[in-house]
């Protein structure tokens, strides 16, 4: 989103980034205007209370964050209304429904990109289920909490009620997919979405100096990614000893990154490094294979680089993820309870050794134009802008 944002602003369009705090900097470093959602405090309770939205609590963390967020949102968008330009692009998310209300009472135009797989199966819930009337009583405030937000904005009940917002937002608001049609190979989603754009790799990133000159002293390392942020801490510590014992029983050098937890490098074998962030782009181009959580642009960035990955997945539409690159024959799958390291060594032995893996790289994973894919998106744009007569 941010690469699509700073390809627009180039091309003279106002471009608002409405977002949490992390993301000021790279508003400011595309030369965006920024919209805090949140600030750091906030944040970082959010990413402590986000394992509740793939259990059947998720309505805690709607209560808690998204009934605030979205009627910040909502102001936001009000005033932005005055302008005829006006468009709204957002990340297909359950807990998003504000663009669906400004359509339909400020009249601007609202595009929901998919960033995720199609879902295949759903994960399970955990093992504690809370009573139905837990349930009842938890959406029934979070209910009330909306209807007081929403009537703050002036866009009171009816058929902005909780319920009908989620309810309805996919069948109203029009979808495209950030990604190619092919890697869902025969399937067909036309229904769902109205265009296909492909994936988008993100600005740019510089890779401290360090890390550079470890990549060209250390041939053949495997990248090792925890998960998003607010998802690791229970997984943490466990992902970081298997995958350095990896790496050890490989006789490889491996590099971590991510976690929500300071990391103690003490007792790391040699070769083996820990960073907080690195921009994968600046690490695949070197990298043998990649494990990680099945975030699609960890995959994307995967395949863009022609390395194969093994995935590990957790939590919300990763499974998914995980299951059609599996499917592409471009990686392997690893449930989470059978990470260790005796297993993922034979895996990637196995991948690293597999002609026919790198074939399917070469095969399905062409070259995009970037310039291309832009422009594309700003014809569909506009021509979204012109039907609702905003043009």
């Amino acid at each position: 989103m941010i690469t699509l944002g700073s390809s627009l602003r180039r091309k003279n369009h106002r471009v608002t980034l409405i977002a949490h705090a992390p993301y000021r900097m790279a508003a400011s470093e595309n030369n965006l205007e920024y919209f805090p959602l949140s600030d750091e405090t906030e944040h970082r309770k959010s990413l402590k209370d986000k394992a509740y939205l793939s259990t059947r609590y998720r309505n805690v963390f709607t209560s808690r964050h998204s009934v605030k967020w979205n009627g910040l949102i909502l102001g936001h968008l009000r005033e932005l209304s005055r302008d005829p330009g006006t468009l709204i692009i957002s990340v297909d998310r359950e807990n998003l429904w504000c663009d669906l209300i400004a359509q339909r009472q400020f009249n601007i135009p609202a595009l929901r990109v998919q960033l995720d797989l199609p879902v295949l199966a759903q994960p399970h819930a955990g093992a504690t289920t809370p009573s139905t009337r837990v349930l009842e009583t938890l959406r029934a405030r979070t209910a009330l909490e909306w209807q007081r937000v929403s009537e703050g904005q002036g866009v009171g009940a009816g058929p902005n009620t909780l319920h009908r917002l989620i309810g309805t937002r996919g069948r109203r608001v029009r979808s495209v997919a950030l990604w190619p049609r092919w890697i869902t190979g025969s399937h067909d989603y036309s229904g769902e979405f109205d265009h296909y754009f492909g994936f988008i790799p993100p600005p740019p990133g510089v890779v401290e100096e360090a890390v550079h000159e470890w990549c060209r002293t250390h041939k053949g390392f495997i990248v090792f990614a925890a998960g998003s942020t607010g998802t690791t801490w229970n997984w943490q510590s466990g992902f970081l000893r298997e995958s350095a014992l990896t790496c050890e029983m490989l006789k490889r050098p491996g590099i971590l990154l991510g976690g929500d937890h300071p990391i103690d490098t003490r007792h790391l074998p040699n070769g083996f490094i820990c960073r907080r962030f690195v921009p994968l782009d600046g690490l695949l181009s070197s990298a043998s294979a990649i494990v990680h959580h099945g975030g699609i642009g960890t995959s994307a960035a995967a395949m863009r680089h022609r390395v194969p990955q093994v995935i590990v997945p957790r939590v919300f539409g990763q499974a998914s993820n995980a299951e059609w690159i599996r499917r592409l024959g471009v990686g392997a799958v690893i449930a989470p309870n059978r990470y260790e390291a005796s297993i993922s060594c034979a895996v990637l032995t196995d991948l690293l050794s597999n002609q026919q893996c790198q074939r399917r790289l070469d095969e399905v994973c062409p070259r995009s134009d970037l310039g291309s894919q832009i422009l594309e998106i700003e014809c569909y744009l506009s021509e979204l802008l012109l039907r609702h007569g905003r043009g």
